[in-house]
């Protein structure tokens, strides 16, 4: 949860970056608005979920190591 400020901020600026080229190619402001929004909303979510995902893949591996040395210790004791 600590990178979701980040995301956003990036989601953001790739957002505006995209409604800047479509204003210098002309395009109506309320499909620009409406594009940029769009491309805001997808990337957000497209990093939010990635990163939720990276954290779970990392805990489970956290919890694996874990089982693993304490089922080495447990052979180790025998």
């Amino acid at each position: 949860m600590k990178n979701l400020g980040w995301n956003l901020f990036i989601a953001l600026l790739l957002g505006d970056v995209v409604a800047l080229v479509m204003l210098k190619l002309g395009v109506r402001l309320g499909i620009v608005v409406t594009i940029a929004a769009l491309v805001f909303a997808i990337l957000a979510a497209v990093l939010f979920f990635g990163g939720n995902a990276r954290e779970r893949s990392r805990k489970r591996e956290q919890e694996a190591a874990a089982k693993i040395a304490e089922l080495q210790e447990q052979v180790d004791n025998k």
